[in-house]
């Protein structure tokens, strides 16, 4: 298993686990852009003694060569590649990291993603009708309390900015059905630090602190179909916010 933005690995472990029950032979790759994650990603595995952990991966998704160093480690193509890749999806600019994973795939092979989710269009050349919804949602002191800590993670007085949120339909390669944002104008020249690296803004400067792309079970569908493979499997979570799609490259 190849693990894309791993985080803590939580489902990961989950999925692991059920394998391994079932007297599966498991060897994992976490790739993460966070050495902190790699490492908490390890530790939530440390339980499971049957699986074989190999070295992580700190890599940027939104790099072209990100899967160089962990498909380079399995040689054996008789074993079964499942690449996982949770919770990211909503904060992709473009389908690039997916094209990437699915070129990596062999025949039989398994992708498991995950999506947010909004409700069907009542027809379908209207607009869901939950981007009001969503869009106040993400505008609410809970949600805005999130989002001013990242700032404050990266050196920036979320007091010094101006908030925008808006929730609307947006043609991607994603097939997402909307896109929920929330934007932040300077209002005085400021530097933040992200992994090390100082970057100067000047005053009146728009940054897009969040980004989460929104599917139907449907678009989530075009999607696969998009990326050439095959849809084996669809779960959605009992909140409804969320859709799990197990894909397989066809033979």
């Amino acid at each position: 298993m190849i693990a894309i933005g791993a985080g803590v690995a939580e489902k990961e472990f989950r999925l692991v686990n059920a394998l391994v029950s079932n007297q599966a032979t498991c060897s994992v790759t976490f790739i993460d852009i966070s050495t902190e994650l790699l490492n908490q990603a390890r530790a939530t595995f440390a339980a499971e003694s049957n699986v074989s952990l190999r070295a992580p991966v700190l890599a940027d998704i939104a790099a072209s060569d990100f899967l160089i160093d962990a498909s380079s480690t399995e040689t054996n193509t008789d074993t079964l590649k499942i690449f996982t890749l949770f919770g990211v999806l909503p904060g992709l600019v473009s389908n690039a990291p997916l094209a990437a994973i699915t070129n990596a795939l062999n025949p039989g092979d398994l992708f498991l993603l995950s999506f947010n989710l909004i409700p069907e269009p009542s027809t379908p050349s209207s607009a869901p009708p939950s981007l009001e919804r969503l869009a106040t949602f993400y505008d609410s002191p809970a949600a805005r309390a999130w989002l001013q800590e990242i700032l404050r993670e990266v050196g920036l007085d979320p007091a010094t900015a101006n908030w925008h949120v808006t929730a609307e339909a947006r043609p991607n390669d994603l097939k997402a059905a909307a896109t929920v944002t929330a934007q932040i104008t300077t209002q005085t020249p400021t530097q933040i630090a992200w992994y090390a690296k100082q970057v100067s803004l000047p005053a009146n400067h728009q940054i897009e602190v969040f980004r989460s792309h929104r599917h139907t079970s449907k678009s989530a569908a075009d999607l696969v179909q998009a990326l050439g493979l095959e849809l084996v499997d669809w779960q959605v979570s009992p909140s409804g916010e969320e859709g799990v799609a197990l894909t397989r490259l066809p033979a």
